[in-house]
């Protein structure tokens, strides 16, 4: 049995899939299987990653959760690794996370996102704002999946991830899973790099499902619908601020992003009020 499956869901990834997959062929010093779910891809991917010699498995249901679910399936190991088809590994990113895992005695850990460097203003916006692992750790409880290490036995008790979430599936597996009193740790050693997101339009695309996934999350979380609703929503945090106070281009990306992840949520709750919970 390998240390660790490695669970990465793709839809069209192209070139940069292709360099996930090296990645993660490169990776030194770990005993693993790679479990690739292609989730409708037209372009090859999952071509690419037989290629390489990966598992591939299929999921046809149009949902990243839904094919980390299918991955679920299949894997075998102690410890389930995932990043996202846009990431890229560095060659001892399982070594340093699986020894962040045990040295911590955690049951998940999130690993470090690295941006890329963004040539827009709302990619450098994206740069300086997504994925801040350590915040989300600190803060909200849970690790992005696109850098997330969890044992197999948090999955065995709190079950796997909510497919039916439009996002925020792995902040909802974060937040069930310390409350049944699973630890989380951040392991600034654990890199993957991330390309930000270029031009306003994907930026503001990504604040809307953000917000639908944290309200649908929040029907199950008073304490996160009050978060998310709370008009301080709107306000640029203080830590980008005193980031970008040169760049005030970023700061109007900020005030349009939190906008629209404010009314996703606005919208997401009035459309589910009187419904009962759904799992």
């Amino acid at each position: 049995m390998a240390e660790v499956d490695v669970i990465v869901p793709v839809l069209d990834g192209g070139q940069r899939f292709a360099a996930c997959v090296r990645a993660l062929q490169a990776q030194e010093g770990v005993d693993r299987r790679v479990i690739v779910v292609d989730n409708g891809s037209s372009d090859g991917s999952a071509d690419v990653a037989r290629r390489a010699g990966v598992i591939v498995v299929e999921e046809p249901r149009r949902s990243s959760y839904a094919a980390r679910n299918a991955g679920l399936a299949v894997a075998t190991a102690p410890v389930v690794a995932f990043t996202d088809a846009d990431c890229v590994p560095d060659p001892q990113w399982l070594l340093a996370g699986l020894g962040a895992l045990e040295r911590g005695g955690w049951h998940l850990c999130a690993g470090e996102v690295r941006q890329e460097p963004a040539s827009t203003v709302a990619g450098r916006h994206d740069e300086l704002t997504y994925l801040r692992q350590d915040v989300q750790v600190r803060n909200m409880g849970f690790g992005a999946t696109a850098n997330l290490f969890v044992r197999r036995a948090v999955f065995d008790v709190v079950g796997p991830f909510d497919a039916g979430l439009q996002s925020g599936g792995d902040l909802d597996l974060g937040r069930r899973a310390r409350a049944a009193g699973f630890a989380l740790g951040y392991a600034p050693d654990a890199l993957v790099l991330h390309e930000p997101r270029e031009g306003l339009r994907r930026v503001l695309g990504k604040a809307w499902r953000l917000g639908v996934g944290q309200a649908q999350v929040g029907r199950h979380d008073p304490s996160l619908r009050r978060w998310g609703l709370s008009p301080r929503r709107l306000l640029p945090g203080p830590d980008l601020v005193r980031r970008s106070w040169r760049r005030p281009a970023v700061l109007v990306v900020e005030v349009l992003v939190k906008a629209t992840g404010w009314a996703a949520r606005v919208v997401t709750v009035a459309g589910i009020a009187g419904r009962g919970p759904r799992r």
